[in-house]
């Protein structure tokens, strides 16, 4: 019964399309485009952070949560490798520069005024 089993499961396997391969449901994430869910950490105090960001061009919009903040209103710019983002909490910002270094990872500096524009390193992924 055991032998039966597998080979149907073998069989399965071979007519189902895909069935070797990792099937994501979602794009593979690329270089050239930043939209998604970026989670990161680093020296900053209200780190981890995490964005959700959408871009159209060279622009990107989004929102921002960390350990004790969250904005609807973040906006940046793109260009291959190099990114700067701006989040707005209407009394205060932080800023990000940093750099894509593959389609998953990018490292960088953050920085606020209300904490003297001191500059905390980064990392995210998505």
């Amino acid at each position: 019964m055991r032998l039966i089993s597998m080979v149907v499961l073998a069989l399965a396997c071979v007519a189902t399309p895909g069935c070797d391969q990792d099937s994501p449901t979602a794009p593979s994430p690329t270089m050239s485009d930043l939209t998604g869910t970026w989670t990161g950490t680093g020296t900053y105090p209200n780190a981890p952070f995490r964005f959700v960001l959408t871009q159209t061009g060279t622009t990107l919009r989004g929102d921002y949560s960390d350990g004790y903040d969250r904005s609807p209103s973040v906006s940046g710019t793109y260009t291959s490798p190099t990114f700067i983002i701006d989040v707005d909490f209407g009394d205060g910002h932080l800023h990000f520069a940093g750099t894509v270094v593959n389609a998953r990872t990018a490292t960088g500096n953050m920085w606020t005024s209300a904490l003297g524009n001191r500059l905390f390193p980064f990392t995210m992924s998505r």
